[in-house]
């Protein structure tokens, strides 16, 4: 059993901990975050649970446990603003709620979210369009990255677990299958298939795992 005077310790860190989040919590709501989680309760049950899947992608590998208020307004991870508002406009949200939201908590103007996207969405850096006709589970794009439409308007489906690297371009009616991975600068026209490894423009495959 530990010591009485190690227990009071314990006991008022704690308490500091829960005071100083009841003070960011009530300092986030009155910057414009009460209005997120009115948008976010307001939601379909299927749009909080992609949200909560996106929260979770964002803090993979991570230790901390942030809540959607502390993700919204956390420096560092400002391209989860997109992804919410991405969330709540294709939920269709009351558009005058959304746009005093983004009053308040701006996105970012330098990315472009489109499609029918799955949970676990995660932007990583401040630059890129993901224009998919339609991407899985846990995808993961890194800055620079541009998926988009070809000539025809066509545009990529992409699988589960897909994770694209900086300044790499998708476009055209191309399938990237699950678990693929797409390396800094390539350019991908064609499809790749699942659990490949695609580098370089033109692109090569560096382990075609469909064989």
């Amino acid at each position: 059993m530990k010591p009485a005077w190690k227990r009071k310790n314990l006991l008022r860190i704690m308490v500091k901990i829960m005071i100083k989040k009841f003070y960011l919590t009530i300092k986030y709501i009155l910057m414009g975050g009460g209005i997120a989680l009115l948008l976010y309760y307001l939601s379909s049950i299927e749009c909080k649970e992609l949200i909560q899947q996106d929260i979770e992608a964002y803090l993979r590998n991570s230790s901390e446990r942030k809540s959607l208020l502390e993700l919204l307004f956390e420096e560092s991870r400002r391209p989860f603003r997109n992804v919410l508002y991405y969330r709540f406009q294709q939920d269709g949200c009351n558009r005058k709620l959304l746009k005093a939201c983004c009053f308040f908590i701006r996105p970012l103007l330098t990315i472009e979210i489109n499609g029918e996207i799955g949970g676990g969405l995660k932007i990583i850096h401040n630059y890129c369009v993901v224009s998919v006709k339609k991407a899985g589970k846990n995808l993961t794009v890194l800055q620079g990255v541009t998926i988009g439409k070809d000539i025809r308007g066509k545009r990529p489906t992409i699988g589960d677990n897909v994770i694209i690297f900086p300044n790499s371009v998708a476009f055209g009616e191309i399938y990237i299958g699950d678990n693929a991975t797409i390396g800094a600068g390539s350019l991908i026209n064609k499809d790749i298939p699942n659990g490949s490894v695609a580098v370089g423009n033109p692109f090569r495959i560096l382990n075609d795992k469909s064989k």
